[in-house]
């Protein structure tokens, strides 16, 4: 069931901005209102927890940091590149991150540490894969050239390398991929743990069209949903979760 960061973000991609609370409101309640009980003052209170230059993130710090509040009830979508001097939290999300070892493990899945910024962890072999499809060396530079903990600015530097953003996962819906070449979807998750699972559903639903060899992830490991707690769930999936995967931890 999503959760209203999850149908904040979802929805105010599609909106045309800028936007209102009342709209951004009345198309998550006209898409969602059906599937689960919503709470209208709530997810007001949540969508303001969602604007980088206001303090109410404070108070709600597992909401995505996604929006700016441009006065008089009025929204945009945040970007990383023009919108810095806006953002209240950015000390705390640009620290740049360090390397972070871990040694080796068996039974298919292995801690690596190729970057000087981040923890890897290969999940079934996704690291040979990538290797084979020459991928590996180009997502190794794109984490080095990692700036800041934020999700546009690493879409940014796929997108730099030619990987097609915001791919569409299915033609019915407007699920899409943060990143995607060659078969191997890119997922850049900051803010909810619930999002990893419905992106190990998205994956799946892949695997079963036969239209992934590979994913990458990438997360931290100072916020949710944490490095250790996907690692984590990556484990707990195993049993009907076969796709190779690459998950990558970013570090303050």
């Amino acid at each position: 069931m999503p959760t209203h960061g999850e149908m904040i973000d979802e929805i105010s991609r599609e909106l045309s901005e800028p936007f209102t609370k009342e709209q951004l409101i009345d198309a998550i309640v006209a898409r969602y209102g059906h599937v689960r009980s919503i709470n209208i003052q709530s997810l007001g209170t949540d969508i303001t927890g969602c604007c980088v230059n206001l303090k109410s993130h404070s108070s709600l710090p597992g909401l995505p940091l996604i929006l700016v509040c441009l006065g008089r009830g009025k929204y945009r979508r945040y970007n990383s590149s023009t919108d810095r001097r806006l953002n209240l939290y950015l000390k705390q999300d640009a620290e740049e991150p360090r390397i972070v070892r871990q040694p080796d493990q068996t039974n298919g899945k292995k801690v690596v540490g190729p970057s000087p910024r981040a923890t890897f962890y290969d999940f079934y072999g996704a690291e040979v894969i990538l290797e084979k499809r020459g991928l590996m060396e180009e997502i190794r530079k794109i984490v080095q050239e990692i700036q800041k903990v934020d999700h546009n600015h690493i879409q940014g530097l796929f997108a730099n390398k030619g990987w097609s953003v915001e791919y569409r996962i299915h033609p019915n819906v407007n699920w899409a991929w943060d990143a995607h070449k060659d078969r191997v979807p890119v997922s850049i998750e900051l803010s909810l743990i619930d999002a990893v699972h419905r992106d190990f559903l998205r994956i799946l639903l892949w695997e079963h069209e036969d239209k992934v060899d590979a994913m990458v992830y990438i997360t931290s490991t100072f916020k949710e949903p944490k490095f250790e707690n996907v690692k984590r769930d990556l484990d707990v999936f195993e049993p009907i979760l076969k796709v190779p995967i690459l998950l990558i931890g970013l570090s303050r």
